[in-house]
This record gives C-alpha cells, sequence and structure tokens, in this order.
C-alpha cells in the first residue's frame, strides 16, 4: 500500500508522518520515503537549492530522484506499507509558477508523467492544511534541525497553501490515471485534533489489510 502526504513547508507532514508510522507498525511494518530517499538523495537535496541549476535542471533533478526513490519503495512494498513525504502534488506546486520554479504547468505535469509511467498510483493521498505564515515561521525557528527547504518569502508560501486546499484534489483528478481517496487534514487546531483526524489514515490501512487478506 503507497499512501502520500502532501502540503506546504510547515503544515506538519513530518509529525503527521511520524505520529501514522508509529500507530501502523504495531500491526504492519511501515516505512518512509521521500524523493531525497537514502545518502545520495540527500546530497542532492542540499546542493538543490544552493546551486544555481535552471528550471528546466531543477524538474529533471527532481524526476530523476523520485524514479530512484521509486525503484527502491517497489522493493520495499512487498513488505511494508509505504508512506510518501511529498509527491506530485509538491513538485507541481513548487516547480511550476505556483511556487520556486517558474516553469509552465504543463511542462511538470509532464515531467511527472513520465517519472510515473511505470509504476502504480497512490492509494491515497493525505493533504495537510498549514496554519498561517507567521506561525510557520514560529514553528520553523524552534525547530532542532533545520531544513533547506524551510524558508520562503510571505507571498509564495501563502500560493501554495492556497493551492493545496483549493487546487489540489483537481489537479489529482485531471493528471491521474486513477486518483483515489483524497483524505483531507487540518492542522491548524491543537495536537490531539490532529491525531484524531490522523486516526482515519490509520484506520483506512487497516480495514485495506483486512481486505485484501
Amino acid at each position: 500500500m503507497f499512501i502520500v502526504f502532501e502540503g506546504g513547508d510547515g503544515c506538519g507532514k513530518t509529525s503527521a508522518i511520524e505520529y501514522v508510522k508509529n500507530k501502523i507498525n504495531e500491526f504492519y511494518p511501515c516505512t518512509v520515503f521521500t524523493d531525497w530517499y537514502g545518502e545520495e538523495g540527500q546530497k542532492v537535496k542540499q546542493t538543490f537549492v544552493t546551486t544555481n541549476f535552471t528550471d528546466e535542471e531543477r524538474l529533471q533533478i527532481v524526476s530523476q530522484c523520485r524514479k530512484n526513490a521509486l525503484k527502491e519503495m517497489q522493493k520495499a512494498e512487498q513488505h511494508s506499507i509505504i508512506l510518501y513525504d511529498r509527491f506530485i502534488l509538491s513538485t507541481y506546486a513548487y516547480q511550476s509558477v505556483l511556487g520556486i520554479g517558474k516553469l509552465p504547468v504543463f511542462t511538470v505535469m509532464n515531467a511527472i508523467k513520465q517519472s510515473l509511467k511505470d509504476y502504480d498510483e497512490p492509494n491515497l493521498h493525505v493533504i495537510i492544511r498549514g496554519v498561517d505564515y507567521d506561525t510557520q515561521q514560529r514553528r520553523i525557528a524552534n525547530r532542532s534541525k533545520q531544513d533547506v527547504f524551510d524558508y520562503m518569502p510571505r507571498d509564495k508560501y501563502e500560493k501554495l497553501q492556497k493551492f493545496y486546499q483549493q487546487e489540489s484534489k483537481k489537479v489529482l483528478t485531471l493528471h491521474l490515471k486513477n486518483p483515489k481517496l483524497i483524505m483531507n487534514i487540518d492542522n491548524t487546531g491543537s495536537l490531539q485534533g490532529l491525531y484524531q483526524q490522523l486516526d482515519n489514515v490509520v484506520n483506512f490501512v487497516s480495514r485495506s489489510m483486512i481486505y485484501a487478506s
């Protein structure tokens, strides 16, 4: 089973994935993947924002890293539930005119389709609604470990948040062959409220595994 978590910077994906992983591990093995999977992927991630690549080069790098990660994921998927931290929506948002890159969205989606053509699509997309920009910046500042993608201007942050909440479902429906279940999670409230919503993801996995057996 292949579950994707999507959302903007500081929306709480890392905490959400960790919670779901720990819950699922109680009854079935669970592995987390990203486009930057493995030691080589992490090296590429560091150079991705510090090197003056063109938009086309950035998209090519992301696509190749995803192909590499998906190959490794296929090996693990036979024995584990896969939780993937950011997937095609993030590529669409960050590499197109919505975010860091300036490429036309159809160019980005064509590259995404090519990178996915030999792989199964996700069984579930979990889209997390993040907090306002000022709260996000405070959360990032309090992290013990900073990420190379953590900081962006307010206007881009708010544009990306709007995309995830208002347009992401349409993008999935238009561009995936079989856009299966989409689950929206609101992380603007309490931590307990977040966990209660994430339990729906865990229950989805549990029911699916029982059905499959």
